[in-house]
């Protein structure tokens, strides 16, 4: 929605546009500087959806911070929740076990792939390629069962801990995570044939 200019000058006028976003995870506010109908400049604020997770760090204990960092972004939940305790590894002298540091690797890797099908398929449905969407969260919602069998849960894990990991992988859990993995490899050709 565009609003009154904010300000005019001899360079010309700047106009607010939004806060806005109908496809991205956060919205999207722009400053725009114009010449008459042409577009000079534009400037962009994110983050009009502030959850106050700074300020519930700095109320409670640090042993409760956790759970929260799940809650910053549901989409990338443990990339969070590892930032969080490889920080804390660090000041508190914590080496965590060798195996403990590759499940949280697949974890990580596992969530960066379903994220950047997640954002395939926002960018899919803004320009209104709805099939591709389809076949994008189709093969996301592998990945989610994937997190499902090793976490208990879909989307905020809260897995990760201070020194490791919750539990240990299940039977079979590698194997569908390579079948998994070849998929989407061979489903890539699919969205890139999807015009």
């Amino acid at each position: 929605m565009l609003e009154m200019p904010r300000t005019s000058s001899e360079e010309g006028t700047q106009w607010e546009l939004g806060p806005f976003d109908p496809s991205l995870p956060g919205p999207l506010k722009f400053a725009l500087d114009l010449d008459g109908e042409i577009i000079e400049g534009v400037r962009f604020n994110r983050g009009y959806s502030h959850r106050g997770v700074e300020r519930l760090f700095e109320e409670l204990p640090w042993v409760s911070h956790l759970p929260l960092t799940d809650r910053i972004d549901s989409e990338s939940a443990s990339s969070y929740e590892l930032a969080y305790c490889l920080a804390a590894e660090e000041l508190l002298r914590i080496t965590p076990p060798a195996r403990a540091v590759w499940i949280r690797q697949v974890l990580e890797e596992l969530t960066r792939i379903a994220c950047s099908l997640s954002f395939l398929a926002k960018m899919a449905n803004s320009v209104g390629a709805s099939t591709a969407v389809h076949f994008i969260l189709r093969d996301r919602e592998t990945l989610l069962d994937l997190f499902e069998l090793l976490t208990g849960q879909r989307f905020t894990f809260h897995f990760l801990c201070l020194g490791g990991v919750k539990g240990d992988v299940t039977d079979g859990f590698m194997e569908r995570v390579l079948q998994a993995c070849e998929k989407i490899s061979i489903r890539i050709k699919e969205y890139n044939d999807l015009h």
